[in-house]
C-alpha cells in the first residue's frame, strides 16, 4: 500500500465518524443546501445539472427535483463492469430510479442520457472535501474518472460542514472540486497554500 492510500485509508475512518454524527440532522441539513442550491446563479443559469441520488449517509439532494424552476436534472447511471459513468435524465427520483448494486440508486436503464459536454454544473458526493477543493471518495474512482473528461464543467463538492477537514491526501488522479456546498452557503474553493 502506497504512502497515499494508507494516508486514505486513515482519513476515511475518520470522515465516517464524522458522517455519522450527520445522521441525527441529515434532513435538515439537505434541506438547507437544496435551498442555498436553488437560490444561486449557478443553478438559475444552468440548462442542465447532474446530482447524485444520496445513499443514507449522504447529504440529500432529491428536493432538487421539486424546485421550479430548475434545470434538466440528471443522475450518474454506473457501469459496474467498466467503472464508468454517465449522466442520465431524471424527472422524479422516486419514479425514475432502481436499486443498483451496493444499494446505490440510479437512473433506469431505459433512461435518456445527456450529453456531458450539457452540463452546467456537477453536484460531487464524498466522505470529506478539504477548502482547496480536495475530495475524499469512497475509493472506487468512479466521479475522478468521469469529471476528468470534462475540464469546462463546474464541480460542486457537497456536504455537511463537518465534513470538511483541514486536508485530505491525494493522488495524482484525483480531480479536485471548485466550489463546496454546505448548510452555510456555496463557495469557492481556494487553491492550497492560498
Amino acid at each position: 500500500m502506497s504512502e497515499v492510500q494508507e494516508a486514505k485509508r486513515v482519513t476515511r475512518a475518520i470522515a465516517r465518524e464524522r458522517v455519522r454524527a450527520l445522521a441525527p440532522v441529515r434532513g435538515i441539513v439537505s434541506e438547507v443546501i437544496v435551498e442555498h442550491l436553488s437560490r444561486s446563479g449557478l443553478w438559475r443559469d444552468a440548462r442542465a445539472a447532474m446530482a447524485y441520488l444520496a445513499m443514507p449517509s449522504e447529504v440529500d439532494l432529491d428536493g432538487l427535483w421539486r424546485v421550479t424552476p430548475r434545470p434538466v436534472l440528471a443522475a450518474p447511471g454506473v457501469d459496474w463492469d467498466s467503472g464508468t459513468m454517465h449522466p442520465v435524465v431524471v424527472d422524479d427520483p422516486e419514479q425514475d430510479v432502481t436499486a443498483g448494486p451496493h444499494g446505490v440508486r440510479q437512473p433506469a436503464p431505459d433512461g435518456k442520457r445527456l450529453d456531458p459536454a450539457s452540463l452546467g454544473f456537477v453536484l460531487v458526493p464524498g466522505l470529506a472535501f478539504a477548502a482547496d477543493g480536495a475530495r475524499l471518495g469512497r475509493g472506487g474512482g468512479y466521479y475522478d474518472r468521469f469529471l476528468a473528461g470534462l475540464p469546462g464543467v463546474t464541480r460542486v463538492g457537497v456536504c455537511w460542514s463537518g465534513q470538511i477537514l483541514g486536508e485530505i491526501p491525494v493522488a495524482p488522479h484525483d480531480v479536485r472540486v471548485h466550489r463546496l456546498l454546505t448548510e452555510q452557503g456555496l463557495q469557492e474553493c481556494r487553491p492550497a497554500g492560498g
